[in-house]
């Protein structure tokens, strides 16, 4: 309620300002008005008449010229102010989104580096990802040999990629069903999941790893970053892509309080308390 009021009383003061040059002209204009009235009842001739005329016509053109030029300098001298409290706002939430380890933020999954496809184009040493059946990574054949062309490079890179995923034949996927009115028996056998399974023997980098609890949280690691997002269980899986994501980086500067640590530590215990495919 203070700051509300603190707010009326800047905005009753600036309307004053606002207004003080416009009422010195009007007060000089009225003045001039009378001082013309007064000499206009002594003036004998229409050449003295004449004079008062201009005389008190440039005194009122400078008064106006004075009191706009003033009103352009408060204006100018209140640009300046706000210019000044916009830019240390702006900076005071990038040193508070630093401090978070707040790297990036997404507005949609799908237009952003995070999807699945451009994951699988720039991902160079690690990939971890938590989601559910991850059926937008292979849900074709093109996706599938851009999985298997990541998995390639990443091998040679010496890293890994692990994918915690919901097991399709557990109680989870049954409760998924039901919320999206599907068949409880929908999910049973997902093609994905058997896909992801034939990999480990081509592929020693990758590995699978199932959990039954309810999904509610999408997570991908990539190369020293995570992203993360909600994930609606009462939506298609299509609304994954319209999921906003927000980025946090793993290895900011000492006094940063990233929580890419929590979400890693998170994935590890998720990773240590899941059953193998």
């Amino acid at each position: 309620m203070n700051a509300l009021n603190g707010d009326d009383h800047k905005a009753s003061v600036g309307r004053i300002d606002f207004l003080s040059p416009l009422l010195v002209a009007l007060a000089v204009n009225v003045i001039a008005g009378l001082i013309t009235a007064g000499i206009l009842l002594f003036a004998t001739t229409t050449v003295q008449v004449g004079i008062v005329l201009l005389v008190v016509s440039l005194m009122a053109t400078i008064a106006i010229a004075v009191s706009l030029a003033l009103h352009s300098r408060k204006l100018g001298s209140q640009l300046q102010v706000l210019e000044r409290e916009g830019a240390e706002r702006e900076r005071f939430s990038k040193l508070q989104m630093q401090r978070l380890g707040i790297v990036e933020f997404s507005d949609t999954l799908g237009a952003s580096r995070w999807s699945p496809d451009a994951v699988m184009g720039r991902a160079h040493s690690y990939v971890r990802f938590l989601g559910v059946f991850g059926h937008k990574w292979v849900m074709d054949a093109k996706r599938q040999a851009l999985f298997k062309a990541m998995l390639r490079r990443i091998q040679l890179n010496g890293g890994t990629v692990q994918f915690l995923l919901l097991d399709p034949n557990g109680a989870g996927a049954v409760k998924l069903a039901a919320f999206r009115n599907l068949d409880l028996n929908t999910y049973e056998n997902f093609s994905s999941i058997e896909f992801y399974k034939g990999l480990s023997s081509e592929f020693p980098c990758f590995q699978l790893k199932l959990y039954d609890n309810f999904p509610f949280l999408r997570l991908i690691f990539v190369d020293g970053r995570c992203a993360v997002s909600r994930f609606k269980v009462d939506a298609g899986p299509e609304e994954t892509l319209k999921a906003p994501q927000i980025a946090f980086e793993s290895q900011p500067p000492s006094e940063v309080w990233t929580l890419y640590q929590a979400f890693a530590l998170l994935y590890e215990f998720l990773w240590t308390v899941a059953k193998p495919k």
